[in-house]
């Protein structure tokens, strides 16, 4: 693998890591040029997807999650979990609440199909429960926020009541009681 073409990829986390989004995309541009094998094109389709979300481009953004989905040969991957989660995430902020939900629970389907059995992987599984308890948190759907953030807990670990994200849930389902 060509040494500039990793730099640039570097690069361009460099530069959304300090909220420089149109560079962190001009370095993109630069890595898929030098990428002739495609060995790295969904990485970088998924980068170009974050920035132009964060730039407010969601047109583009979606562009390039469908190219990181179509270079993906194998649907049942955590890479193609991952894409569908920030599809997503980019669906949830254009208001399209419908897609949103599908692309969500069609992660969540592949992530606990592959990581249900690895305690190490636990993690994944929490963040998409997380998210989709969020989500109908959001759209004031509170049973559901219930259901999905409960679900999230048996993935934790005895060290759970130090963990921001459980505690995150233990917060927000307390706080349902209040309203349920």
């Amino acid at each position: 693998m060509n040494s500039e073409l990793k730099t640039f990829i570097n690069d361009a986390h460099n530069f959304q890591n300090y909220g420089q989004y149109d560079l962190a995309i001009d370095s993109l541009k630069q890595a898929q040029q030098l990428d002739q094998q495609h060995e790295l094109e969904t990485e970088i389709q998924k980068l170009l997807s974050f920035n132009y979300r964060k730039l407010g481009d969601f047109n583009m953004a979606l562009f390039h999650i469908n190219n990181a989905i179509n270079s993906i040969t194998n649907v049942q991957t955590e890479d193609y979990a991952i894409c569908l989660m920030n599809k997503g995430i980019i669906f949830e902020e254009q208001k399209s609440s419908n897609k949103a939900i599908k692309c969500y629970l069609s992660a969540l389907d592949i992530f606990t199909d592959l990581f249900n059995h690895d305690t190490d992987n636990y993690g994944k599984i929490i963040n998409a429960f997380m998210t989709i308890g969020m989500f109908y948190y959001n759209c004031h759907d509170y049973l559901k926020t219930k259901k999905y953030l409960e679900s999230a807990l048996p993935y934790f670990d005895e060290n759970k009541e130090t963990d921001r994200q459980y505690l995150a849930i233990i917060n927000t389902l307390s706080e349902l009681k209040n309203i349920i």
